[in-house]
């Protein structure tokens, strides 16, 4: 998922042309019947707990600002209207949780959980109903720093696997 650049010179692109076109591609899914999982690095941070220092970063770097956040919420289901697309099914589980899953190399960072959550796992409404469980933000030490978000992992009935966990029924 692209970011809108360090300076957030590629913000209008990304909220304007980016966010629209995929917007429109999981709603042509849908529309044709197909169910939709989208997980990985999607360069933003929905919520004021989904990074550190809201107040320190917002409006100021890729992935925290306001044109970001509403573009993200617009796939996203809302608990007053069931009519979005998709919903990010770890936080609806975990609503006010503080977990991270990006933590930056510099010292200090991962020990002092001064991180973001970049990492999302969203499911069109018709597959929530079938997931068990999803594993959140690993809370660990990497051995070494890593500037690459912390692994998740996924299992869903339909037999797929990957490097994030979802569990379905």
């Amino acid at each position: 998922m692209p970011n809108s650049g360090q300076k957030l010179d590629r913000l209008p692109w990304r909220t304007t042309v980016w966010d629209a076109a995929l917007r429109a591609h999981i709603a042509a899914l849908e529309a044709r019947g197909k169910p939709v999982i989208l997980i990985g690095d999607l360069n933003v941070m929905h919520h004021d707990c989904d990074v550190y220092n809201p107040r320190g970063y917002r409006n100021k770097v890729a992935g925290f600002c306001d044109a970001e956040r509403a573009g993200f919420a617009a796939m996203l289901e809302t608990a007053a209207s069931r009519e979005t697309t998709l919903v990010d099914v770890w936080r609806e589980r975990n609503p006010t949780a503080q977990t991270f899953t990006y933590f930056s190399t510099r010292p200090g960072s991962r020990d002092n959980t001064y991180g973001w959550r970049l990492d999302y796992a969203l499911t069109s409404r018709s597959l929530v109903p079938r997931v068990v469980r999803v594993g959140g933000a690993v809370r660990f030490r990497a051995p070494r720093p890593c500037t690459a978000p912390s692994p998740r992992r996924w299992t869903c009935a339909s037999g797929l696997t990957g490097p994030c966990r979802i569990t379905c029924r």
